[in-house]
């Protein structure tokens, strides 16, 4: 760190909670507002509103329309968005450093004071079950859900982030505005900037747009996954589609467990780069896929580890038994020695890469803290992963690979074929 960026953790008034980087050398600022509010936290009757709530969040406020929010935003050449996830959503926006007060105005005001005007909320709802048949009709992603769908059946994990097309349609305003209160408290968010700022006038602001939040008292539940196992399982969804698409999944890592930096080391030997067993194998030498890969998913108490590979009907079940292959042997065997050091050594280099980006570095301290862990630096996160040792990767190997619990997916034609993989 240079004396032209400084770290920066503090709380305001109202007691959201702030974590930045104040980096003078560099000519933007983005600023991410994070609430500990996703899929997890709603009820069945309420699955797709965290979601739903976010659009709506753009369609205007007692100041802007929705128009007005675009155009003011275009006109300063700022990116104002916001995603959704299962844990937490994020409402950001990047800006030129100049045009901070105009971004950050219309950044808390969508935030604070979004009317969710009745008109624009019936007409939303045609958006967001546009993109709800958007993805029913992209069969990987419908793979990708529903391996975790299955994986976490019957807990809060287990929700899609989208929501079942019938909730969307029964949403009222007032479901909207009670979810909005209750779970945007003060003490479930946090804001994060990384940029050209001045920490003296983004506070003010900050503790002037921030004071219109509007709260009601609400219990918070959490499910207890110290008492949840997941099952072993086979799924299979008919499509007729041309390729199958095939995601297998094993018990992964908790976000709170550090253990997950090895498990990445292994997820990058087995399928996260160009030179990863998966892909040299079923891509380079058996020429079986276009796409194989594998991925971790850390969430507060549980996590989940998935292969993917989208391949041919003719060639799923030989590419099935491969990637089921390469997984045991890793669980016997581990990585080699040259695997765990290129493995690290990319991680490494990604990651350092990734931190060249405000609103990358933005994001990562921002998801860090509102996952609860504080101010996690750039630093911080690269000493985890170089502290990562051969005989912990060897551990997670045979912990992850070696539990006996597999639960598969395949979404096209023919899919009960597989089924006798996983009996």
């Amino acid at each position: 760190m240079t004396e032209k960026s400084m770290y920066i953790e503090k709380t305001l008034k109202n007691g959201v909670h702030f974590v930045g980087k104040a980096d003078h050398s560099m000519r933007s600022v983005s600023i991410g507002i994070w609430v500990r509010a996703g899929s997890v936290n709603e009820k069945a009757q309420e699955n797709g509103l965290s979601h739903f709530l976010e659009h709506m969040f753009f369609k205007g406020t007692e100041k802007r329309s929705a128009k007005t929010i675009a155009m003011d935003m275009d006109k300063i050449g700022a990116n104002i968005n916001a995603f959704t996830a299962k844990e937490c959503t994020c409402f950001y926006v990047s800006a030129v450093d100049e045009n901070l007060p105009e971004a950050l105005d219309c950044l808390m005001d969508i935030f604070t004071a979004s009317s969710f005007d009745e008109t624009e909320l019936e007409r939303e709802k045609g958006v967001v079950l546009e993109e709800i048949a958007m993805a029913w009709d992209t069969p990987d992603d419908v793979a990708h859900e529903m391996a975790a769908c299955r994986f976490f059946e019957g807990t809060p994990l287990g929700q899609t982030i989208l929501g079942p097309a019938e909730n969307i349609r029964n949403a009222k305003r007032e479901d909207l505005v009670y979810y909005k209160k209750s779970h945007y408290r003060p003490e479930n968010i946090v804001i994060s900037a990384v940029g050209n700022f001045c920490e003296e006038e983004l506070f003010s602001m900050l503790e002037e747009g921030m004071k219109k939040l509007e709260t009601v008292p609400a219990e918070e539940s959490s499910f207890d996954y110290s008492t949840w196992k997941p099952k072993s399982g086979f799924y299979s969804v008919e499509k007729e589609i041309e390729q199958a698409h095939i995601c297998i999944s094993f018990p992964g890592i908790a976000y709170e467990d550090d253990r997950k930096y090895a498990l990445s080391v292994i997820s990058n030997a087995l399928g996260g780069s160009m030179s990863s067993r998966l892909f040299q194998k079923i891509r380079e030498e058996m020429g079986m896929a276009y796409s194989v890969y594998s991925y971790s998913s850390a969430y507060t108490g549980a996590g989940m580890f998935t292969l993917y590979a989208g391949t041919s009907q003719e060639n799923a079940e030989e590419v099935t038994k491969l990637m089921l292959a390469e997984c045991r042997d890793i669980a016997e065997n581990g990585i080699s020695d040259e695997e765990f050091e290129r493995s690290k050594a990319q991680l490494r280099g990604g990651f350092i890469l990734s931190t060249e980006s405000g609103q990358a570095i933005m994001n990562s301290i921002g998801k860090a803290a509102v996952m609860g862990k504080g101010l996690v630096t750039e630093d911080m996160l690269l000493a985890k992963l170089e502290n990562v040792d051969k005989e912990t990767v060897r551990e997670v190997a045979k912990e992850v690979f070696g539990s006996g619990i597999v639960s598969a997916v395949y979404v096209g034609k023919g899919g009960k074929e597989l089924e006798k993989l996983f009996i």
